[in-house]
């Protein structure tokens, strides 16, 4: 997979997890919970550098889900 489209799948997912949480209220779930596990591991199997490497939009959601 090419860095551009890893990115891209990362931003995808920050993206869902905003929606979970603002427009669904899901939050306090398992899923909420699971999901945000993937995408940690999934940083970390792709060895992101959050801070440089995502958009600003997407950099706020890491930071407000992932402190």
């Amino acid at each position: 997979m090419e860095r551009e489209d890893v990115i891209r799948e990362l931003e995808s997912s920050l993206h869902d997890l905003t929606k979970l949480h603002i427009q669904h209220r899901l939050d306090h779930t398992d899923s909420f919970k699971r999901h945000k596990e993937l995408i940690a591991h999934f940083i970390r199997q792709h060895d992101i550098d959050v801070r440089r490497e995502l958009s600003p939009v997407s950099s706020n959601q890491y930071r407000r889900y992932f402190p």
